[in-house]
């Protein structure tokens, strides 16, 4: 009984051991969460009628094409970015 008992242990800590490899192998340096997040953060300005600035605001991709940011920022109106 105790050696089953000592097998049972070993098996959960090699388990253990296993998973706490797997998940500190996904753990993202600061240095890697600031690159990532960088690359999918926008700057919105925007325009009146006659392309006169009227302010500016910073946004983020949620998905190809699409840009959330705060409603402050669009003044309340639709946005519709043109790439240059």
């Amino acid at each position: 009984m105790e050696r089953k008992i000592k097998s049972s242990l070993c098996f959960v800590y090699l388990v253990l051991f296993l998973f706490c490899q797997i998940v500190a192998a996904n753990v993202l340096t600061p240095q890697e969460i600031a690159k990532k997040a960088l690359d999918s953060t926008v700057l919105l300005v925007m325009e009146d009628t006659n392309g006169q600035p009227l302010g500016v605001g910073s946004g983020f991709f949620v998905q190809p094409n699409q840009i959330a940011t705060n409603f402050h920022v669009i003044g309340g109106r639709r946005a519709a970015l043109q790439s240059a």
